[in-house]
């Protein structure tokens, strides 16, 4: 029961869950994604020993591309409410964006 001392629907509270989960994904991805410009730079400049600097820059770039889709993505999402299946397909490109990062990540 909420204050109004109604029984809440059940959907309802899913789907307001579902939405307050994935707008705490977008606010909590925005600090780590600019310090991976960071630690991408480094990461870039060790691994330029190894692969070579045109693999390397290439690495980096395609680390940024991701990062500020990513953050484009984050920023879109909590601009306005959305309806479920709005927020499950907006969970399911997050989620793909992250494991998608991590596989760039995984590179050097």
């Amino acid at each position: 029961m909420n204050e109004d001392g109604a029984v809440l629907n059940p959907d309802v509270l899913r789907h307001r869950i579902l939405s307050e989960q994935v707008a705490l994904m977008c606010r909590l991805t925005t600090s780590p994604l600019f310090g991976s410009i960071f630690i991408g730079a480094i990461v870039a400049y060790l691994v330029s020993k190894d692969a070579g600097l045109p693999a390397s820059i290439a690495w980096y770039a395609a680390s940024i591309v991701i990062m500020l889709v990513r953050w484009r993505v984050a920023h879109a999402f909590v601009q306005r409410q959305r309806d479920y299946t709005e927020v499950l397909r907006w969970r399911s490109g997050m989620l793909m964006l992250i494991v998608l990062f991590g596989a760039i990540w995984s590179i050097p």
